[in-house]
């Protein structure tokens, strides 16, 4: 999907309205243009958000990009933005942010957990709760397949590593 410059500063707007209406914690992202808010639109992303470490200026914050499939419905959007904002931004602040294979799955299971947790505040129909609720359970799963420890530290709400 490509958008005109017209279409993306349409998204930008969306992007904006969403940060406001849902009250999004923007603190933990890197603000590339200080006019902007410090998350930006990329056309030519193919999942809803993505985030990165700024490891060059702060790196206790993070980059957040929305794609395309973010603008499903207000709600969903919001949800994208708070998933690498506050989910994935609280990694960077707290230096729980992992590199490593397990740890970047630990990493998601934790934002989708928290994306799954916030699904009231957002409004999300069923049917994006769920989706949100299966990312989550696939990488439960996959943990668990690497050690079984995983099960029970993430039914206590512990997404550190097993040691």
């Amino acid at each position: 999907m490509t958008l005109t410059g017209l279409a993306q500063g349409y998204a930008n707007n969306a992007i904006d309205w969403a940060v406001s209406a849902y009250g999004i914690d923007l603190s933990n992202v890197s603000r590339p243009d200080p006019s902007g808010n410090g998350i930006t639109f990329n056309p030519n992303l193919s999942q809803p958000a993505q985030s990165s470490l700024d490891s060059q200026v702060s790196p206790n914050k993070v980059f957040a990009s929305i794609g395309p499939p973010a603008f499903e419905s207000p709600g969903w959007l919001g949800s994208s933005i708070a998933h690498e904002a506050e989910a994935h931004g609280n990694q960077a602040r707290t230096g729980t942010w992992y590199t490593d294979p397990t740890g970047s799955t630990l990493n998601e299971a934790q934002a989708w957990f928290y994306e799954y947790s916030q699904r009231g505040r957002f409004g999300l129909s069923q049917d994006e709760s769920t989706r949100i609720y299966n990312y989550y359970l696939g990488l439960y799963t996959d943990l668990v397949g690497i050690d079984p420890l995983y099960g029970q530290r993430l039914n206590q709400g512990n997404f550190s590593p097993v040691p």
